[in-house]
């Protein structure tokens, strides 16, 4: 600290510059004020935060600002009982994975038209599994099915990539294959995840967008397109799983992935890209199966062995997410699972659910992550409670009216603890103490 003859000193020192070049001192002056002003300007509109503030595990349940990056990932909202579709634009790519259930194809084709670049092309398609509540939305139950569709106003696809195998029983597969047949006369490049991870032909398992890549991740467990799966199997295993790239943040998303194709993906790990995901880069985790439970791949003594259950915690530890979020609409059964949710609130509680915020948006700018949520519009309903869809449309899983307040419908025989009825949080919280003391840091 300056002592009171060199304030002085420096006062007079000044004072003479001021009189001998009043022009130059004036106009350093104006120099110097209008940097603090932009700097405090730069400052509050958080330009500094990239430096000195990674948004990532806060510590408090903050949701983090917005960071108006190049790349955006939308959850969009979903209106039948599950439901799974994402929207990823970046400049002028547009990348869609799955699109609901039949009943949200009209929302997902209203999404997609306000969104998509000018030329109504997609760059990439991709459709994770044979199930309705994902292909739904893209195409037809029945032939008499006239709903809107999420691609009706697409003009052309660069890419489809999908699961592969055929399934001849199903109605709604054959009317996929008719509009996935439409595209390729039109020009698409068709692949199986089966054909992309084996490079069938030459081909590569990822494709890149400028700065931003979208790679097919080998779960082990993909059928290849000779295959017909038909009668009451577990489709969710065969899920397409994508690691999408951008800078330092990745985006890892698996459809239903669960059971089986979770198990061998984790055994298989290190042949795949998941051996390369670091601790500095910016991890965001879509949840299996729109939170499914765990079952017992989370226990000591058989987690690397039992082949039920997603969202295991052996997946996670791979992954080490920053944030992670749920796609499904509210309902009574049980997604998202409190035990799904206790494993990824054991990373961060950087945790948030499209049924209580609606439509997500996560904004990138290749290491910072925004997160606004849209607003939930007409399924965020329950018994006794007023629902403040604007408070809530922001909030983290945790903070949320359904999280503190739902009393869980579905089975809990894995629960031993002494409340008649939990609700979801006392569940979680529970299980999460568990896991504490099973998982040490």
């Amino acid at each position: 600290m300056a002592t009171k003859r060199q304030k002085k000193k420096a006062y007079n020192t000044t004072k003479k510059i001021a009189k001998k070049y009043p022009i130059i001192f004036i106009v350093i002056l104006i120099i110097i004020i209008a940097l603090g002003v932009t700097a405090f300007i730069l400052y509050n509109n958080g330009y500094f935060d990239k430096w000195f503030n990674k948004n990532t595990n806060n510590s408090n349940n903050e949701v983090p600002i917005e960071v108006n990056g190049d790349v955006q990932i939308y959850s969009i909202e979903m209106h039948d009982e599950y439901g799974d579709s994402l929207f990823i634009k970046y400049g002028d790519y547009d990348i869609l994975i799955d699109a609901g259930d039949r009943g949200d194809g009209e929302f997902v084709r209203d999404f997609v038209d306000s969104h998509i670049s000018s030329d109504k092309n997609l760059d990439i398609l991709v459709v994770t599994h044979c199930h309705s509540d994902h292909m739904g939305g893209l195409t037809k139950m029945s032939n008499s099915d006239s709903d809107p569709k999420a691609l009706d106003n697409v003009k052309t696809i660069s890419n489809i990539i999908d699961f592969g195998h055929m399934r001849s029983n199903y109605t709604m597969y054959k009317t996929y294959n008719t509009l996935r047949q439409s595209f390729i006369d039109k020009g698409t490049h068709y692949y199986s995840a089966y054909e992309a991870v084996k490079h069938t032909g030459g081909l590569s398992n990822i494709i890149n967008l400028g700065e931003l890549s979208v790679e097919i991740l080998d779960t082990f467990n993909y059928a290849d397109k000779n295959t017909d799966l038909v009668g009451d199997i577990d489709f969710n295993a065969y899920s397409v799983a994508t690691l999408i790239t951008y800078k330092n943040t990745k985006l890892f998303c698996a459809g239903d992935l669960e059971n089986v194709g979770e198990k061998t993906l984790v055994e298989h790990a290190n042949e795949t890209s998941l051996k390369n995901v670091k601790k500095e880069d910016t991890v965001i985790y879509k949840a299996c199966h729109h939170g499914t439970d765990v079952g017992t791949a989370n226990n000591k003594s058989t987690g690397y062995k039992s082949t039920n259950g997603g969202n295991r915690m052996a997946l996670l530890q791979l992954l080490n997410p920053d944030y992670c979020f749920v796609s499904a609409a509210i309902n009574e059964s049980d997604h998202p699972f409190p035990r799904a949710i206790a494993t990824m609130l054991y990373f961060t509680n950087n945790l948030y659910f499209n049924g209580t915020m609606g439509t997500i948006c996560f904004d990138l700018d290749g290491t910072n992550v925004g997160v606004q949520g849209l607003g939930a519009t007409t399924n965020y309903k329950l018994d006794g409670f007023t629902i403040d869809y604007e408070a809530e449309k922001n909030l983290k899983y945790i903070d949320t009216v359904w999280y503190n307040n739902h009393v869980f419908k579905g089975a809990k025989a894995w629960y031993t603890g002494d409340i008649e009825n939990p609700t979801d949080k006392e569940l979680t919280e529970w299980y999460l103490e568990k896991l504490k003391n099973d998982y040490p840091k």
